[in-house]
């Protein structure tokens, strides 16, 4: 799917991107950001308890903190989708947990079922299709049923699926992504680290070309 921005359509995301940050700055009001040598805030490395699409020993690899419910966060995939058929095996993606729950009431539901579509090997799968949906169930009151209509979708077990969704194991997941999240300075969704270093692209363009710059430098 190749994605393009129109000017109006581009404006407007980073208008939400920026309206969801500043109120995200007032839900996490302090934190100790972790800095590499230069002083440049830097994402905690990449683990194999991670979400990757792609392999670790490309050139680039974009961290992404995000959030379910998040607007900006689902305008953002398909440019993501575009940087990685651009890019091919020279851009490895990795997904981390930052449900904002004191604006989001839902998100920490929806990152609770991709967790469980994960221990089914269908994490990218639930991933795309939550995306996909997220005006279907981000306020609804039957958010948790619409989550394992999802999985049925996928043919995933969906006892099993319950089961992990609500699983101790699962929440203690997600608050390990979110702990490292606050610990890198993250304040709001999405937020980038490309190779490491914080990514603050102005633009959807700037987006890419900073992911073009990551991909030549190495």
């Amino acid at each position: 799917m190749q994605f393009s921005y129109t000017q109006r359509g581009s404006g407007a995301l980073w208008i939400v991107l920026l309206m969801v940050a500043s109120v995200a700055a007032l839900v996490l009001l302090t934190y100790r950001p972790s800095q590499n040598g230069s002083g440049t805030l830097s994402s905690a490395p990449v683990a194999e308890s991670d979400h990757v699409k792609g392999s670790l020993a490309a050139p680039a690899v974009l961290v992404e903190y995000s959030d379910f419910q998040c607007p900006a966060c689902a305008q953002f995939q398909p440019l993501i989708k575009q940087a990685q058929d651009e890019f091919g095996d020279k851009l490895s993606i990795v997904y981390r947990h930052f449900p904002l729950r004191t604006i989001h009431p839902n998100a920490n539901l929806a990152a609770q079922a991709s967790e469980a579509a994960h221990a089914q090997g269908k994490f990218w799968e639930m991933h795309d299709l939550i995306f996909a949906q997220q005006q279907t169930w981000a306020t609804a009151q039957n958010a948790r049923d619409l989550m394992i209509g999802y999985a049925r979708q996928l043919k995933l077990d969906t006892q099993r699926f319950v089961t992990d969704m609500d699983a101790d194991t699962t929440k203690a997941r997600i608050d390990r992504d979110l702990a490292s999240g606050v610990a890198s300075g993250v304040s709001g969704t999405p937020s980038f680290y490309l190779n490491g270093a914080k990514l603050t692209p102005s633009s959807a363009e700037g987006f890419l070309n900073s992911i073009r710059a990551g991909v030549e430098q190495q």
